[in-house]
């Protein structure tokens, strides 16, 4: 997959929490990042409940657009949450 394919299935991702979870609400938090002759696109998604005082920010990892490989995090990848999606579908 692509920059652009990881984050349309990350978007994609966010639609089907927001449809499967209606008493939380998610948003997609894409950033860039380019320091250091390194040019990485972040991702997190961003959880919030009713009954929650704050927010929880999750992070999903980084696609590296000069490698041009996915990096998920050590407890949430993208990859993995597309698979289980699927099947909420």
């Amino acid at each position: 997959m692509n920059r652009k394919e990881f984050i349309a299935a990350f978007h994609d991702l966010i639609a089907i929490k927001n449809r499967t979870e209606p008493d939380a609400h998610f948003e997609a938090r894409i950033s860039e990042w380019c320091k250091y002759e390194r040019y990485r696109t972040y991702f997190a998604m961003i959880e919030d409940r009713a009954e929650w005082e704050y927010y929880l920010i999750r992070p999903y990892g980084y696609y590296d657009n000069i490698k041009k490989i996915y990096v998920a995090d050590k407890e949430h990848s993208i990859l993995d949450e597309i698979k289980i999606s699927d099947v909420a579908k």
